[in-house]
């Protein structure tokens, strides 16, 4: 889950929760534009995993905590036709 905080100056900070167990990290912006590539390779490289699933973003610590969370959601997260 990703939230973010900015001010009228456009600074801030960008919230990442993890879906699984709520872990957080964050990272400051300053300016209008905000790097979302470069957010998203420094949480990659800290073992973040991102999925989606029936048309909804994911974002977990870790690939385990992935797996625990679809496994304890999954009749949650069936595609309902």
């Amino acid at each position: 889950m990703r939230t973010l905080n900015i001010d009228s100056k456009w600074t801030g900070t960008v919230h990442y929760a993890c879906d699984g167990c709520r872990r957080k990290r964050d990272f400051p912006v300053s300016g209008e534009i905000i790097d979302w590539m470069g957010q998203r390779k420094r949480l990659q490289n800290l073992g973040w995993v991102q999925t989606t699933v029936n048309g909804t973003t994911y974002d977990f610590c870790s690939e385990a905590c992935m797996n625990r969370y679809l496994k304890r959601s999954s009749d949650k997260l069936k595609e309902v036709k």
